[in-house]
């Protein structure tokens, strides 16, 4: 398999891809690493048309043990991609430096993970148009629901794994539904999905959802559904969830008094994986939930969080928006890329560790106990009630490198933050090493290790800096004036598009009642971004919507 930097091959699949097309791309060759660089030697070597290029390129792959997967990306490849562009997304937003001290080159990170390095092909093989950390956040979040509070590590406290993910960026770009859902497969594949919340949700509902309560038609079900159902049971209160149309979400829980409002409240909670949460009212009664644990990934677009989260709003004061990794793409970032053909398949190497995972961590196992009773009219009665016995947590060794390493990442962020002048990123800068130490915990829990080594710090830590330069992106984003209202703007129009099935300028005018000029600029940046595209017929001009395929 292609386990070591994901990135690079890709880099690498598109120097191929260009070779076989007969570009003049020879000079990029020397950057590569083998098997790509022998492969793009021998290409070019036989420059006399496309299909002999393509057999020198069949040939050179053929005594390959992962030739299957590299025709794929080579053939998945865009023709297009500019390979000059920076794989480096930093440059790209006005991150502040951490202090030499703490700095870690992801380099040190190899090896950390190779689950998620093969997740990470996967995905981005099977979701061209994704953002890259798209992919790695959705493995990620895939992790952190199977662990569902089977390991931990001691550090002044009890540190669990739950992590909060939200992919964030404009709609219908990069690919945020598509990505997610190959997270949804592969936990499907593996037979995990009855770690999964519904994913429409109130809070009463979900809280409902998370108490181990044996449905009333347990008696009729078959043996199948009775399985599925004791599995749901066992981890009742450590569930993973996808929220898809947060940005929905968090309109509604800045209703005061509206039915979502709860929800700030309590999601703020349960990332503190408390050992009991008890919720009661009047109409209800008690919620009760034992051990609760949440894994959630949500996706919205900065168009949908900017009426909430300007400048010195409560989302980011009372620690609520600091719970999630921030995942966004920089402002006027793109990507392009196709669809492979064939139907998409979660592979072995995904779904089955995975499996062996989650029965090393252990199931924890439900009793179901029938308990005798007196009825009001005097006859007896017999209900029966489920009991999940939790398993034993794993406890993960701290090694005393990454002991030192969290503490320096955690200074130094608390250095970088206290020359920030800008307190609504306070919280989140507060939570980043926190984030990194869960990454960590699960990294060495997945790799079939019970210590935390210097190797899984490094590439928690890489990730933590990625999701770091998220949070800049969105709130530059949110709160730069020109760019919230251009991405407003364009989520309007895009959406009206969409409705109508295609739109002039003079009917998107009727509806957003915006200048002839910002639809124009608009509609350009949309039609950059490949989210729509233009018809003339005769004198009159519509723009329609690309839908994204869907595999």
């Amino acid at each position: 398999m292609l386990t070591s930097n994901s990135t690079d091959h890709f880099y690498a699949a598109q120097v191929i891809r260009k070779l076989i097309d007969g570009q003049d791309v020879d000079s990029y060759l020397s950057g590569l690493e083998d098997p790509w660089k022998e492969i793009g030697r021998n290409i070019s070597a036989c420059p006399i048309s496309a299909t002999i290029r393509t057999q020198a390129f069949e040939a050179s792959i053929a005594i390959l043990q992962n030739a299957d997967e590299i025709r794929r990306l080579v053939f998945a490849a865009d023709l297009k991609a500019d390979l000059n562009q920076s794989q480096d997304l930093f440059d790209q937003v006005n991150l502040p430096a951490l202090p030499k001290s703490c700095q870690i080159s992801e380099k040190e990170g190899t090896g950390a993970c190779d689950w998620l390095d093969d997740y990470i092909l996967h995905s981005k093989l099977w979701s061209p148009r994704g953002f890259d950390w798209f992919h790695e956040s959705c493995g990620i979040w895939v992790l952190s629901v199977v662990a569902a509070r089977r390991i931990l590590v001691h550090m002044g406290k009890t540190r669990f794994t739950p992590l909060y993910i939200a992919l964030t960026a404009r709609t219908s770009s990069f690919s945020k539904s598509t990505t997610a859902g190959i997270a949804i497969s592969t936990l499907q594949r593996a037979g995990l999905d009855h770690l999964l919340m519904p994913v429409n949700s109130t809070p009463q509902k979900f809280l409902m959802e998370m108490k181990s309560v044996l449905p009333e038609d347990y008696a009729e079900m078959d043996d199948v559904a009775k399985a599925r159902t004791l599995n749901k049971l066992a981890f009742a209160g450590q569930r993973g969830w996808y929220f898809e149309e947060f940005g929905q979400g968090i309109a509604a829980m800045m209703r005061r008094d509206g039915p979502m409002t709860d929800f700030r409240g309590l999601l703020r909670r349960f990332d503190d994986t408390p050992d009991r949460y008890e919720s009661g009212t009047i109409g209800r009664g008690n919620d009760v939930v034992e051990r609760p644990y949440l894994a959630l990934m949500v996706s919205m677009t900065p168009a949908d969080l900017a009426p909430f989260a300007q400048r010195g709003s409560s989302l980011w004061g009372d620690g609520f928006l600091a719970r999630f990794a921030l995942v966004t793409p920089p402002n006027g970032a793109r990507r392009r890329g196709r669809f492979p053909k064939g139907e998409r398949i979660i592979p072995a190497n995904l779904f089955m560790p995975l499996q062996e995972w989650n029965k090393r961590l252990a199931i924890p196992q439900v009793e179901l106990i029938d308990e005798k009773g007196t009825g009001k009219d005097g006859k007896a009665i017999s209900t029966v009630r489920a009991k999940a016995h939790a398993s034993e947590p794993v406890i993960l060794e701290l090694s005393e490198e990454v002991f030192e390493a969290f503490y320096a990442y955690d200074d130094g962020l608390n250095e970088v933050c206290s020359k920030i002048a800008n307190e609504d990123l306070d919280g989140n800068y507060a939570r980043f090493s926190e984030k990194a130490l869960r990454l960590a915990t699960i990294f060495a829990s997945i790799s079939q290790s019970n210590r935390i080594e210097m190797k899984h710090w490094a590439r928690a830590q890489s990730i933590a800096e990625r999701w770091r330069a998220g949070l800049h992106n969105l709130h530059h984003q949110i709160n730069t004036p020109h760019i919230s209202e251009e991405l407003e703007n364009e989520e309007r129009i895009l959406k009206i598009v969409r409705k109508l099935k295609g739109a002039t300028v003079r009917e998107i005018r009727q509806y957003t009642k915006l200048p002839t000029r910002q639809i124009q600029l608009a509609l350009d940046g949309l039609i950059q971004a490949e989210l729509i595209s233009k018809e003339t017929l005769g004198r009159m001009t519509k723009f329609f919507y690309l839908d994204e395929v869907e595999i």
